[in-house]
């Protein structure tokens, strides 16, 4: 059942979230951060952007769908979701410890984080995925 679920969480985060708003900060970065009040002054800043966010977040939704198909994928798109949204979450807490934003504006993308980083880690825990092959390390796996 947790396979299952986990399959499902990984589409639906890749088809609605990941792929199309890697695609539109690909497109238009400086206009969907201005959206979040998030302003831009210079090009190089904009290209760091597109990459972090637009190619980044585009691959990582490409990966959440691909593993769908490909089971052994499946822990391996769970812990990285875990860590790549752990990064974020991290990052939106040393900035809440240094006042710098207002903690208000970065509750809501916080919560987000905390939340994907909570659900793999439970499906990390429990779905089975021992019939993968991947419970063996080394070369003695072979």
């Amino acid at each position: 059942m947790a396979v299952k679920f986990a399959k499902g969480y990984l589409l639906v985060l890749g088809v609605l979230f990941y792929i199309p708003f890697g695609v539109l900060f690909l497109i238009d970065p400086a206009g969907m951060f201005a959206k979040m009040g998030i302003l831009f002054g210079s090009e190089m800043a904009l290209e760091e952007v597109r990459a972090s966010h637009g190619g980044v977040w585009l691959i990582t939704g490409i990966f959440c769908v691909v593993s769908v198909w490909h089971q052994q994928w499946l822990r391996y798109a769970l812990l990285f979701l875990l860590l790549f949204n752990g990064g974020f979450a991290i990052g939106r807490v040393a900035s809440f410890v240094q006042g710098l934003v207002p903690a208000m504006a970065l509750v809501p993308l916080f919560g987000f984080d905390l939340i994907l980083v909570l659900v793999s880690a439970v499906l990390l825990s429990r779905a089975d995925l021992s019939s993968d092959g991947l419970t063996r390390v080394g070369p003695e796996a072979d």
